[in-house]
C-alpha cells in the first residue's frame, strides 16, 4: 500500500513538471511581452503601403486594432511590422519569425493544409487590370497574351485555369506587376481587384474590367499549433464588425 502511494505521488511529480516544462502559447507569449510581430505588405495600396517613409493601410489599421484587442492598449510600439512578399508569407510565420500575418492572404485549400486563418475580415476579387484604350475586356481574352501575376498569389493559378495559352509573367510585387503594364511588356495584370483599386487611383489611364472571377476572403494566417490565438482573433474581429468599427476602417480606406 505504502509504495503504491510513492508510486502514484512520483507520477504525479511527474506529470506537474511535465507540464511546467511546455513552452508558453504564442498568445500567452504576446501578453506576457505586450509585443506583436505581424507581417504586412508594403506594396499594396490601400492595404498596406508607405507614405513618407510610414507603414499605411487596411491591413496595418488592423494590425493596430487586434493589438488593442488582445493587449488592451493603443500605443502603437506595441506592433512591430516586418515586411513579407507574398511568396514569403507562410515561411516566415512557420519559422517564427512573425505572430501572425495580415498582409491580403487569401483563404485557400492548399494554405490550409500549411496554416491556420482568422474568420475573414474583406472580400475581394480576382480581376483584369488594362490600359484604358485595350480592347480586352475578360479572362479568357487573355490567350497568347502577355500577362503579368505577382507570385505566390492567387492570380497565378487561377489564371493558368482562365486562359491556359497566356503567357504568364511573374513578378515578386504588385508595383512590379503593374510596371510591366505601363511599360507595355505585358497586356494586362492579373490580381485581386482590391490591389488593383490603388493603382488605378493614381494611374487615370488604366481601367479594371468589370468581371470577377473569384471570391477572395483576407483572413489572418497563425501558425497550425495557435488554436488559442486563432480564438481570440476570432472573437476580436467579431467584436470589429459588431462595433461598425470595420466598416469605419473599410470607408477611411476606400474599401466600401
Amino acid at each position: 500500500m505504502k509504495k503504491a502511494r510513492i508510486l502514484t505521488l512520483l507520477l504525479l511529480a511527474a506529470l506537474f513538471l511535465t507540464g511546467c516544462g511546455r513552452e508558453p502559447s504564442t498568445l500567452d507569449t504576446i501578453k506576457h511581452k505586450s509585443r506583436i510581430v505581424v507581417g504586412v505588405k508594403n506594396d499594396s495600396k490601400p492595404f498596406g503601403y508607405l507614405e513618407n517613409g510610414k507603414l499605411k493601410g487596411f491591413d496595418i489599421d488592423i494590425a493596430r486594432e487586434i493589438a488593442k484587442g488582445l493587449l488592451h492598449t493603443e500605443s502603437p510600439s506595441v506592433v512591430e511590422f516586418k515586411v513579407l512578399t507574398p511568396g514569403e508569407r507562410i515561411y516566415a510565420l512557420n519559422a517564427r519569425e512573425v505572430d501572425m500575418v495580415i498582409a491580403t492572404m487569401s483563404v485557400t485549400p492548399q494554405r490550409l493544409e500549411l496554416v491556420n486563418f482568422s474568420k475573414p475580415y474583406y472580400k475581394a476579387g480576382l480581376a483584369v487590370l488594362t490600359h484604358e484604350d485595350s480592347r480586352i475586356s475578360s479572362a479568357s481574352m487573355l490567350n497568347n497574351k502577355n500577362v503579368a501575376v505577382v507570385l505566390g498569389t492567387t492570380g497565378e493559378p487561377n489564371i493558368r485555369y482562365l486562359a491556359p495559352k497566356a503567357r504568364i509573367r511573374g513578378a515578386k510585387t504588385y508595383p512590379e506587376a503593374f510596371n510591366l503594364l505601363k511599360r507595355g511588356e505585358v497586356d494586362a495584370v492579373f490580381a485581386d481587384d482590391s490591389l488593383l483599386y490603388g493603382f488605378v487611383l493614381d494611374n487615370k489611364d488604366y481601367k479594371i474590367q468589370s468581371r470577377r472571377y473569384s471570391e477572395e476572403f483576407y483572413a489572418i494566417a497563425v501558425r497550425k499549433e495557435d488554436k488559442k490565438l486563432q480564438r481570440a482573433l476570432d472573437l476580436t474581429i467579431e467584436k470589429l464588425q459588431d462595433s461598425g468599427e470595420l466598416a469605419k476602417l473599410r470607408k477611411k480606406h476606400n474599401l466600401l
